[in-house]
């Protein structure tokens, strides 16, 4: 399919796009940070690896954001933590409409799926908000910060009221009493294998990729939409800067998500 980059704000793009959508029979979204980073900017809430500004900055880092340095000092690296979940917690105060929207339009079709780098859990609320079950529908590849796991036995538990978080006193292991840290994919650990699998078999089923908010520099997810794009399917990608599918993209709009998707996913 050859690429289509007419003017980002045309109607008859975005008409085009809708006709895409409404066609698929399994088409498949990825988001990242800047979905997150879009709807949340009013809120004070999630920024994205790039922003120097957002407590998620260093968990680019294994200094901060890894399992060694929770055991290394369990006391600074939970003071970071609870700026991340505190982050997070600002994050859901607000209107989210890149999010609800997303949630409308899935709502509307069984067969639409979704996988997010994001660990916010912002795409489960929305979906429990329109009726819709997450359950079989999105796939949190990188984890998320709703839950505490063991760094020990992995056994994983909800995560408790912020109130019973003290960094002078880290969370540990109901079951072996080992340090617990968000159940998130640390930079250069290894995905969880059994939902890396699904992730590639919800790819080969798709029909249609919808990217949004991601660089795509972050492999193995970033070849998820090029593996669609190799069978021919299009590829749509919705993001205010230039991102590593450029290449692949058969239609992009430049813009961010909470004011692009309300318009392209309205029914």
């Amino acid at each position: 399919m050859a690429p289509n980059f007419p003017d980002a704000g045309s109607a008859a793009l975005f008409q085009q796009i809708q006709g895409i959508l409404h066609q698929a029979r399994r088409p498949l979204v990825l988001t990242g940070a800047g979905l997150s980073a879009a709807d949340t900017a009013g809120s004070g809430g999630l920024g994205t690896f790039q922003d120097s500004e957002s407590p998620w900055i260093k968990a680019r880092d294994p200094a901060w954001g890894s399992t060694a340095a929770l055991k290394r000092d369990p006391t600074r690296f939970w003071t970071w933590g609870l700026e991340l979940l505190d982050a997070v917690a600002a994050s859901r105060s607000g209107p989210l409409p890149g999010h609800e929207a997303l949630a409308r339009w899935m709502a509307g079709h069984g067969d639409r799926r979704l996988i997010t780098q994001n660990v916010d859990g912002l795409h489960r609320r929305t979906l429990r908000s329109v009726g819709v079950d997450p359950q079989d529908r999105i796939l949190e590849i990188h984890g998320t910060m709703d839950h505490l796991r063991c760094t020990a036995c992995r056994r994983q538990r909800a995560l408790p009221a912020r109130a019973e978080l003290r960094p002078e006193s880290p969370p540990t292991c109901l079951a072996c009493g080992h340090l617990l840290e968000p159940a998130v994919v640390w930079m250069g650990d290894l995905l969880d294998e059994s939902q890396l699998q699904q992730a590639y078999a919800w790819t080969e089923a798709a029909d249609a990729a919808l990217v949004i908010g991601t660089s795509g520099n972050i492999q193995p997810v970033g070849d998820l939409p090029r593996r669609i794009a190799g069978r021919g399917h299009p590829v749509i990608v919705v993001d205010p800067d230039p991102t590593a599918f450029m290449g692949i993209a058969t239609h992009r709009i430049i813009g961010s998500a909470s004011e692009v998707l309300p318009t392209l996913l309205h029914t």
